[in-house]
């Protein structure tokens, strides 16, 4: 009855390394790497993306919300990791979203969003 129970405990170690391994990369760190034309919002702080004024909002796990401002208020453009935004007539790819402790500037959250043209 004992040998069983521990292959049944064996058969589970696996599964639980996959699911330990499925939820390793949680928005939680910023990118090993910065490719050439990213640009990095901080949540909260007004940044720039091709001339046009980008803020990143609600930094959550993959997912944020961008207010892209062209003329006149802001847009609200909800965002993940991989997806492509329009911003100022050109594509952006959101390569990365990570949270690290509450932000060094006034009003920052912590949440940070890299686009990147997504034709390079």
């Amino acid at each position: 009855m004992s040998t069983v129970r521990g292959v049944r405990a064996l058969a589970l170690v696996p599964l639980v390394a996959l699911t330990v391994a499925a939820c390793g990369d949680d928005g939680d760190s910023a990118p090993e790497s910065t490719p050439e034309g990213a640009v990095v919002l901080v949540e909260n702080q007004p940044g720039t993306v091709d001339g046009t004024s980008v803020v990143a909002t609600d930094v959550e796990g993959d997912d944020a919300t961008l207010r892209i401002t062209v003329d006149g208020p802001s847009e609200a453009t909800d965002v993940s990791e991989g997806a492509t935004v329009d911003i100022a007539g050109a594509s952006y790819r959101i390569e990365a979203v990570w949270s690290e402790e509450d932000g060094d500037s006034p009003g920052s959250m912590g949440g940070h969003v890299m686009v990147v043209p997504a034709d390079g």
